[in-house]
């Protein structure tokens, strides 16, 4: 449980100071008054990153640092971000020793359910990659390294297609085939660890749906991979290279990759009812928990920005009662009325 945050010069706040006491923790207060900016700022110590802007937009206005830290049951986590000539240099300590990033991922897993997330199943394909990768990487190590080894090599291959558009290449054939070799052990494992984590969420949603909505619809999700395996994907990626060189741009892979969901048979898209989005999405985030808490043995934080006046009473009634297994941060205007559990105030601006 986290027990204390302080904050330096991050977004809004010049100086932050909290305690928190019980399970879940209310802050209040009006829009644009820096909410959001609390609750980011604890996703921000568990995942290094925001799920907002990049790293450099967290740094208070006219200053050229901040620092988030956490204390916990167990460790204290301190996290700087430092501005200097154009790049910034990010370091992470735990207990005050020095930590590796990709070490740290996972240590204290983090569920964020935000407005946004009502767009997951009808926004663009690059939101559920983004949904599967912030999940993924938390519960596999492993599969954080190969994101980010896929990720780099996708960049350059990119590079040598748009040179090549440039500058004539006599080797660009062998360079392309060596990139493709390299990319498909990485993917392989990508794709893998996706099919899995689909799949185990499949196995709980119909049950959290029905009971959220009231209704007996069968929910499916259907993964759609780049490829089975290396071999698919090397054919793929041969087949698309002309494709590729006229688009300078690598067309197959993993971060093509998405998932379509239906109802009933019918896909989910624009043309899908506000309670139906707001029953499936509260759906995959309490499946989402339960997923993350089954991998690493240990319940996430759970982190509520501003979602409750999307729900209806009865989904707002349905979430509030599940709040009692993991420490809860909620955001809101106004105090919900239906409460029951013990909590924390917070009233902004302090």
């Amino acid at each position: 449980m986290i027990q204390k945050l302080q904050l330096r010069q991050f977004r809004n706040y010049t100086h932050l100071e909290l305690e928190f006491t019980h399970l879940l923790t209310i802050i209040t207060g009006p829009n644009a008054i820096g909410k959001t900016n609390i609750l980011e700022s604890i996703y921000v110590s568990m995942l290094t990153k925001s799920f907002r802007v990049t790293d450099s937009k967290l740094i208070q206005q006219n200053t050229d640092f901040f620092t988030i830290d956490i204390e916990n049951d167990t460790d204290t986590i301190h996290l700087r971000l430092t501005s200097t000539q154009n790049s910034y240099k990010k370091q992470l300590k735990i207990n005050t020793v020095p930590t590796v990033f990709k070490n740290y991922i996972g240590q204290n897993p983090v569920t964020l359910f935000e407005p946004t997330d009502l767009d997951l199943f009808s926004g663009h394909p690059i939101n559920r990659r983004t949904y599967l990768d912030r999940i993924i990487s938390q519960i596999d190590q492993k599969y954080l390294q190969n994101l980010q080894a896929y990720k780099k090599l996708i960049v350059q291959r990119n590079s040598v297609l748009k040179a090549a558009k440039k500058t004539y290449n006599p080797n660009l054939q062998e360079q392309l085939f060596v990139y493709n070799l390299q990319i498909i052990q990485p993917a392989e494992y990508i794709t893998q660890a996706r099919k899995v984590f689909i799949t185990n969420i499949q196995k709980h949603i119909n049950t959290y749906y029905m009971v959220i909505s009231n209704e007996s619809k069968k929910v499916h999700i259907d993964f759609l991979a780049s490829a089975n395996n290396k071999d698919e994907l090397l054919k793929l990626l041969e087949d698309s290279q002309q494709h590729d060189i006229a688009s300078t741009r690598t067309n197959v892979g993993p971060h093509r990759e998405d998932f379509v969901t239906t109802l009933d048979s019918n896909v989910l898209n624009d043309r899908a009812s506000r309670g139906e989005l707001r029953s499936l999405v509260l759906a995959f985030k309490l499946a989402e928990l339960d997923y993350i808490e089954k991998s690493l043995h240990k319940r996430p934080t759970l982190l509520l920005d501003d979602v409750l006046s999307e729900l209806d009473e009865d989904r707002q009634n349905f979430l509030l009662g599940c709040l009692d297994k993991q420490q809860t941060f909620i955001t809101t205007t106004h105090l919900p009325a239906n409460l029951t559990q013990e909590y924390q105030h917070i009233t902004l601006p302090l």
